[in-house]
């Protein structure tokens, strides 16, 4: 798990000097070495912020095939799900559906905030193209 925590800061650091691509294909290098819901969370996070959109919607997908190795993956499922749910209307031009199951996963993590209050979330401003 170290070295996971490693290379998400590792790229966080690429991110903050603007080389996308850089951070993109080293998290794609750490995810077939280290399966973990936290690098593909955050490879789909980088292919976003490069608008990369079709790309960050199918590692967003193929990261969600990870099996969990914590409960606190489920807030990160959630997360990624999530994202998905905001990629799916540019790839398919159809609102409805999206929103539909984006409220159904804001009512799962209401309903997981309210059991477990010690819960903290990570989260993190993305601008989009």
């Amino acid at each position: 798990m170290e070295q996971v925590e490693y290379e998400l800061n590792h790229c966080r650091e690429l991110c903050d000097l603007g080389k996308y691509a850089q951070a993109a294909k080293d998290l794609r290098a750490s995810l077939s070495e280290f399966p973990d819901l936290r690098l593909a969370a955050e490879l789909g996070k980088v292919l976003m912020q490069q608008g990369r959109m079709k790309e960050a919607f199918d590692a967003i997908s193929n990261g969600l095939e990870i099996g969990p190795s914590s409960d606190k993956e489920g807030l990160i499922r959630i997360q990624m799900q999530m994202q998905q749910h905001l990629l799916e209307p540019y790839l398919t031009c159809s609102y409805q559906p999206s929103l539909e199951r984006a409220a159904a996963l804001y009512q799962e993590y209401q309903r997981i905030l309210k059991a477990d209050q010690t819960v903290v979330i990570e989260t993190s401003v993305v601008s989009y193209p």
